[in-house]
Formats: C-alpha cells, sequence, structure tokens
C-alpha cells in the first residue's frame, strides 16, 4: 500500500513538474477521434449523412490519483439539401483540481466535387476553466490567493477542413485560433491559459476481399510551445461489422481499439490505452474509453446510407 502510494507520489511530482504551470489540456484527447471528428473539426458535421449523436466516456490513467477524466456529447447533421450542416459538442474534463466545461457550436459549408466532397467549416463557443488548487501556499499574505480557487470564462473560435470519399479522408483544423490567458497573485504566479493546436489527420480505406478491409490512419497535432504529436493507428474491419485495430500514439501510449457496428444506426466502441511514458506507467493501470455513436434517420429509410460510413 505504502510502495503505491509512493508510486503516486513520484508520478505526480513529475507530471507537474513537466508541464512547468497550471496548463488544462484543453484539446479533448480521445483514441476514438477517428469516430468522432466533432470534437477536433468543425468541417465533420454532416459527414455521416444523419443526425448522427455520439457519447463518449474517458478515463485516464486509471489507478492513478487525479487523473484526467472526461465525457463528450456530440451531434451533427446536414441541412438545406445537404450542402450546410450543423454541430455542436458538450464536454467536461477534470485533472486533479482542475476542470474544463464548454460547448462548441459548429457550421459547415460542404462542395460536392467529383469524387468525395470538400467541406469548410466554423466553430464558436465558450468554456469555463477551474482550477481548485491551493495557490494561497505560495504567499499567504497576497489577498489575490484568498480565495484558493482561479475560475477563468473563455470563448472559443476555431476553423478547419475536410475532404471525404468512399475510401480517403483528410482533415485540417485549429479548434482554436484565440488564445487567452488569465493570472492571479504576484508575478501571475498561478495562471490559467489557452494553448493554440493545429490539426492534421487523414484515414485511408483498402479492400482486401469482399469481407475484409484494411484502413491506415495517422493524426499529427502540434501544439504552440510544446511541439509536435503524432497518432499513427490501423483497424480490420469485417464485414463492415467488427473492427479492431491498434495506434502508437509517439512517447506516449500503445492503444487498442474495437467496434462493433450492432444494427446500420448503432455503434458501440471501446478502447483501452497502455502506457509506454515510463514515468506514468508504474503508478497507472492503463486508460479506460467508451464511445456510443447513434444516427437517426433524415425523414425516411431511404435517406441513411444502407452501409455505414466508415469515417
Amino acid at each position: 500500500m505504502i510502495t503505491k502510494v509512493l508510486k503516486n507520489i513520484l508520478a505526480l511530482l513529475v507530471f507537474f513538474f513537466a508541464i512547468g504551470e497550471i496548463n488544462a489540456q484543453q484539446q479533448l484527447l480521445q483514441s476514438q477521434y477517428m469516430f468522432n471528428g466533432l470534437v477536433i473539426n468543425p468541417a465533420y458535421a454532416g459527414s455521416h449523412e444523419a443526425i448522427s449523436v455520439t457519447g463518449t466516456f474517458r478515463s485516464q490513467w486509471a489507478g492513478f490519483e487525479g487523473a484526467p477524466t472526461s465525457q463528450a456529447l456530440s451531434g451533427h447533421m446536414p441541412i438545406a439539401r445537404k450542402r450546410i450542416a450543423l454541430g455542436a459538442t458538450l464536454f467536461r474534463e477534470t485533472m486533479g483540481p482542475q476542470s474544463q466545461t464548454g460547448i462548441n457550436l459548429a457550421y459547415a459549408y460542404r462542395i460536392p466535387l467529383r469524387d468525395g466532397v470538400l467541406s469548410m467549416g466554423l466553430q464558436a463557443g465558450a468554456m469555463n476553466m477551474r482550477d481548485n488548487g491551493n495557490y494561497n501556499l505560495f504567499n499567504p499574505n497576497d489577498p489575490n490567493f484568498s480565495n484558493t480557487s482561479i475560475s477563468a470564462f473563455m470563448p472559443s473560435f476555431g476553423a478547419g477542413l475536410y475532404y471525404s470519399s468512399s475510401n480517403l479522408v483528410l482533415g485540417f483544423s485549429i479548434p482554436n485560433l484565440a488564445v487567452f490567458n488569465q493570472g492571479v497573485g504576484e508575478n501571475a504566479v498561478a495562471s490559467i491559459e489557452e494553448i493554440r493546436h493545429y490539426i492534421f489527420n487523414t484515414g485511408y480505406i483498402l479492400d482486401l476481399n469482399s469481407d475484409l478491409k484494411f484502413k491506415p490512419g495517422m493524426l499529427l497535432r502540434y501544439k504552440e510551445g510544446q511541439g509536435l504529436e503524432v497518432d499513427l493507428n490501423a483497424s480490420l474491419i469485417i464485414n463492415q461489422t467488427f473492427w479492431f485495430g491498434a495506434s502508437y500514439r509517439h512517447e506516449n501510449s500503445l492503444n487498442f481499439m474495437t467496434q462493433l457496428q450492432i444494427t446500420s444506426q448503432l455503434q458501440f466502441g471501446y478502447a483501452y490505452d497502455l502506457i509506454t511514458n515510463n514515468n506514468l506507467s508504474n503508478a497507472s493501470n492503463g486508460s479506460h474509453e467508451i464511445m456510443l455513436n447513434y444516427r437517426f434517420r433524415l425523414g425516411g429509410s431511404g435517406d441513411l446510407p444502407v452501409t455505414p460510413n466508415l469515417f
């Protein structure tokens, strides 16, 4: 018991020294982002050609006290003869004493091309970031720290491009174009700030035979001031019903994923992340993520594709 506590304390110290300042993740981290693209790109709205609703729950670094957990509920649909699409995402994430809760509204304009659809998206929203750390320990005489809770309300504005065809997707997005910072105390010892993210993702469907498909993919995420993250993934799809695959997130984790297309409208997914970062692997049992997606028909059965959208 004592050994486990000491490991947790050591990992916690390493984690906080690594981030160097009070900083929320801001952009939701999901292993199954390829099935819920609206959380990273507003131009993804309408791509399912149905009223698509997705819920996700993620427990990151299970067994590690104060580890991040997140919940997200998103929905999107095409309207106006499918040229325009609308979407919305509600999310909440907690990490130790920090939490962020927000909403993003998405608008996309979709242009049919010869072999696919090019979508241009915008999003706007608001987020409340809160930190309940006991920062009056920095300077008990500083009146700015008399209230140990820091709270900041921040607007957000994002944009993205998304191209999709029957076997290829390409996406680029900046989920939050604006950057805000709020600090308190002498010399702003404690602060809540945002970091701009640049995200590129792609995926491809390769037909191996009539019953088996191979789907490789990649996500690149650049965080200003923090560098580049690379996520490589691949899945096998059996009878367009059962998926299993894995992804590798550079210097972070090896992720195993499975999805089941229960009906043409209902999909269930689960991901387990095996931590490869030695500083955290000794104190955590990995990360778990559950996803559920349901697609409502638009107007009638003929408006929902017989073959579920593989992206």
